[in-house]
């Protein structure tokens, strides 16, 4: 009898005995990628990794500036800036910053443009807006008469009762000059012998984007309602085009077709406890974890396709790859460990998961209450403190394209704040708060890509100049950094902390993608049995080793694991291009544990 209940022990625990097989860490869309770090590189809504536009910093930071609102440039090629929360202009001269005007009484610099006889027009914010003039001519004549530090001329154009923000300004081709405004949502014409009046007095608080067509017709995004206008500036008729789902229109583009686009920058408040008389609301998510993909059961056999060229006809320059021998079977697919055994059918090759979504972006500028705090140490300059930021609505942000026909298409949605848009032959750029990310959006082939990633996450503005680049006007550190047309020269991918759950071994890192000429991509691995690589107790990274399709991870034995992408392109005219990473580990068989061993009443009476 005891040796029945022995065998009965047996069978039990037979089912915990058998062989673990190899899951695989698989990274392969746009949502995967963003929970690493990127450094001069970017993960793209097309669930790749690349080389992100060469993005060349001119002013780091400035202890009067936590955010540049609005750039232009002069005839001369000078650029200036407006920025807050002291309301300091900045001019930028070769690359070189220097402080070129600061309006009384302004706290901030919200517009700028130039003028048909190329003088600057700034728009100013605080307790009271104003439209000032600058001439940029005046201070080059009088370095010209020998004064050496010669002060702009600058006068008032425009000032009204109640107006505390110029946020935008366009002038028509017949000189006069229309600016929006806010608190009280007023659309002003200056005439060019300085008289002006309310053209359109709505029922918004702010009217925050402007632009002409060059003919009689003003288009006009407002706040709080999220209305777009469409002006006739001679009869003063208006038009809602569009009421929008979001509560600001920030950005307005019109192409050479008469396509409107319009950009949104809704943002949330911080989250606060639900009052009492209001149910509580859930919201779905998703899981975030990182953890091992579940091997899903065998599929079955199917015949072998037909032998293609490598590389194929539409992937050219591919990661180079790598054949590897397990004892008599050479994968090509997703690789196996080398103790796994391929002809298993309870050790199947694992499917990669179902993509994710993109996580939402964070934060969002409130132009309107800057803050300043003061200096530990009055002989010492200090930042500014950050602008107050909130989060974006869950919805995330939009840009609308409204044809001439009144027609309107969404042609672009992210968890962003769109904040400025450049229209360049029916393509955009597009800058945005939260993440720092610049993308080009093509209406037409209805393809949507990032461009770049700068570190402070709120681009506010951009502005085309004259040697081809596009400057990039930024906030919470208040910099400005010019991009080109070029990719960046080196960047990195950092993955995020792969968790195996309990010590493992890695197996084979694959990699699929394309690798140009005059490029280089290697991967390195580190690991670690504490979660944060950081701390004391991780191994160090390993050596690079240049890309093929299958590399063996050199890191130890370990539960948590990391591995490093690095980017090189010799001239910046290529880039290489990484779409899926898979990595292979492999628990250990573990010991099974007797916890306890409960003896029915009839199978104890026929023991006794």
């Amino acid at each position: 009898m005891h040796r029945l209940l022995f065998i009965m022990i047996i069978l039990l625990l037979a089912p915990f005995a058998g062989a673990v097989g190899a899951s695989h860490w698989v990274h392969t869309t746009e949502a995967d990628f963003k929970k690493g770090t990127l450094h001069n590189a970017v993960a793209t809504n097309l669930g790749d990794i690349k080389l992100s536009r060469a993005v060349k910093t001119i002013l780091e930071q400035d202890p009067d500036v936590s955010a540049v609102y609005s750039m232009a440039q002069t005839p001369d090629g000078t650029i200036y800036a407006g920025t807050g929360p002291h309301g300091v202009l900045l001019r930028i001269k070769d690359d070189k910053v220097t402080q070129a005007y600061h309006p009384e009484g302004a706290s901030n610099i919200f517009s700028l443009i130039v003028d048909s006889k190329g003088r600057l027009l700034m728009g100013t914010g605080g307790e009271k807006g104003q439209i000032l003039r600058l001439d940029p001519a005046d201070a080059a004549k009088g370095k010209a008469k020998g004064r050496a530090k010669a002060e702009p001329k600058v006068e008032e154009v425009f000032s009204a009762e109640g107006v505390q923000y110029i946020w935008a300004m366009t002038q028509t081709p017949d000189g006069n000059l229309y600016a929006a405004t806010g608190p009280n949502g007023q659309i002003f014409e200056i005439k060019p012998d300085g008289s002006h009046s309310v053209l359109i007095d709505s029922d918004e608080n702010n009217i925050l984007s402007l632009i002409s067509d060059g003919k009689d017709t003003l288009y006009a995004g407002t706040d709080p309602n999220g209305l777009i206008y469409r002006i006739n500036r001679k009869t003063k008729g208006l038009f809602v085009l569009y009421d929008a789902a979001e509560s600001e229109v920030s950005t307005l583009a019109l192409d050479s077709k008469g396509n409107l686009y319009a950009g949104t920058a809704e943002a949330s408040e911080p989250a606060a406890a639900p009052h009492p008389d209001e149910g509580a609301k859930e919201k779905a998510g998703r899981p975030e974890g990182t953890g091992g993909v579940p091997i899903p059961s065998q599929p079955p056999e199917a015949p072998a396709p037909p032998k293609l060229p490598d590389p194929a006809p539409n992937e050219p320059n591919p990661i180079p790859k790598a054949k590897f021998m397990i004892g008599q079977h050479l994968r090509t697919g997703y690789m196996l460990l080398a103790d796994d055994n391929p002809d298993d059918p309870n050790n199947p090759t694992p499917a990669p998961p179902a993509p994710g979504q993109p996580n939402p972006g964070k934060q969002k500028p409130n132009p309107a209450k800057p803050g300043t705090t003061p200096p530990a140490n009055p002989n010492q300059p200090q930042p500014p403190e950050p602008i107050d930021f909130g989060k974006p609505r869950a919805e995330g942000n939009a840009i609308y394209k409204i044809d001439p026909e009144g027609f309107v298409h969404e042609i672009f949605r992210q968890p962003v704040m769109v904040l400025s848009i450049i229209e360049r032959g029916g393509v955009l750029l597009v800058a945005t708060g939260s993440e720092g990310l610049i993308y080009q959006v093509d209406p037409a082939a209805e393809e949507t890509s990032v461009l770049a990633k700068v570190d402070p996450n709120q681009v506010l503005c951009m502005l085309p100049t004259a040697d081809g680049r596009i400057l990039l006007g930024m906030a919470n550190v208040g910099s400005i950094a010019s991009m080109s047309s070029g990719y960046a020269t080196e960047g990195s991918f950092v993955s995020p902390v792969l968790d195996a759950t309990q010590i493992s071994r890695f197996g084979k890192f694959r990699m699929h993608g394309s690798l140009p000429r005059d490029t280089t991509l290697t991967v390195a691995t580190r690991s670690g049995n504490v979660q944060d690589p950081e701390r004391a107790g991780w191994s160090s990274w390993s050596e690079e080793s240049a890309a093929q399709e299958y590399i063996q991870v050199a890191a130890p034995s370990a539960r948590f694991l990391q591995y490093r992408l690095s980017l090189t392109s010799k001239e910046g005219k290529e880039t290489a291009v990484i779409d899926e990473v898979d990595v292979a580990y492999q628990m250990p068989n573990l010991a099974p544990v007797v916890k306890a061993v409960k003896v029915g009443d009839k199978l104890a009476a026929a023991l006794e």
